[in-house]
């Protein structure tokens, strides 16, 4: 989890980076005569516009995204302890008691204030717990 985190602050960081620059730019751009500015422009809608990939290339796309929540998958078992990570029960572990990888979803078992309780939680909203 500590890495994931790492790693989004690092791309948090990355993009304000690129978000400055890009403010630095349009200040520049803005002080050059208009004749520029329309050249500028007219370039920047050229290269806007969206270039067709190879069948290989929306292919290999693909497998890439469904293959990231398979690595999540098989360490998230029936019986096996989780920590919610996200929504209403932020903070809570539990025990897993069905999981459905068709509809992405996963029962979990808490005890809250003594009492038993049984929600139904997005997989995305759940991580195995490590000790």
């Amino acid at each position: 989890m500590e890495a994931i985190f790492r790693q989004a602050k690092v791309e948090q960081e990355n993009a304000d980076k690129a978000f400055e620059e890009e403010q630095k730019n349009t200040v520049v751009i803005s002080s050059n005569p208009n004749s520029e500015l329309k050249s500028d422009v007219s370039k920047a809608i050229v290269d806007s516009k969206p270039k067709r990939g190879s069948r290989k290339t929306s292919n290999q796309l693909t497998v890439t995204e469904e293959a990231l929540p398979a690595k999540k998958s098989p360490k998230l078992a029936t019986g096996s302890t989780v920590r919610i990570i996200s929504g209403t029960f932020l903070g809570f572990t539990g025990t897993l008691k069905k999981l459905s990888r068709k509809t992405k979803m996963a029962t979990v078992h808490l005890t809250i204030f003594g009492k038993e309780n049984i929600v139904d939680l997005d997989i995305s909203e759940i991580a195995p717990e490590t000790n």
